[in-house]
């Protein structure tokens, strides 16, 4: 089930203002898997010049993580969008 699917979420998301910049939430949803790839590509490499915070993450399992909630993400995109509309 999507958040706004209920009816209280739908009004308020109609009541949303107008999108900032001219950028709207389409575009944005859009925009979102590229933006995680680009991340969760620079953390091995950010380990690998030395950063150690990254080097944490690593141990903590990522980017693999990550990339699991992303690849779920992006099954739900498609009704995400369809509720953009």
């Amino acid at each position: 089930m999507l958040p706004w699917e209920n009816r209280t979420d739908l009004v308020r998301k109609q009541q949303q203002p107008p999108p900032y910049g001219g950028i709207d939430a389409d575009q944005i949803i859009c925009a979102v898997p590229q933006r995680i790839t680009t991340m969760l590509d620079g953390i091995p490499a950010a380990a690998a010049a030395g950063d150690q915070g990254m080097a944490n993450l690593i141990t903590l399992g990522e980017p693999q993580q990550s990339q699991l909630v992303l690849t779920d993400l992006l099954t739900r995109i498609p009704a995400i969008r369809r509720h953009l509309r």
